[in-house]
């Protein structure tokens, strides 16, 4: 099913861009079902290129932002319908989210 929404879709090394805050919660859960890990990885893109685990707990995205090795720096408890101002929906408003492809 990813491969039918993906394929309309420019990807740019690998990566998706998502577009609209309805778009998070389902990818998070298609990367737990597919991967069997919780979370899923967002990328924003611009100079610093900041990595984010977000995963779906109840009412609330937990995003946490990782360094450069992948460990996780400090978790955000963001409400679902406060993601507009957070930093990923501010780059997700501004075009520069994307999500790496499921495998």
């Amino acid at each position: 099913m990813y491969g039918a929404i993906a394929a309309g879709r420019p990807g740019v090394c690998g990566l998706v861009p998502v577009r609209e805050d309805s778009e998070i919660a389902f990818l998070v859960k298609e990367a737990e079902i597919v991967t069997g890990k919780p979370g899923r990885q967002f990328v924003v893109a611009g100079a610093a290129r900041q990595v984010y685990r977000v995963a779906v707990a109840s009412f609330v995205f937990e995003v946490t932002p990782l360094d450069g090795g992948n460990e996780p720096i400090f978790t955000d408890a963001v409400a679902i319908e406060a993601l507009g101002q957070h930093r990923l929906g501010a780059a997700m408003q501004s075009g520069q989210l994307f999500t790496p492809v499921v495998n």
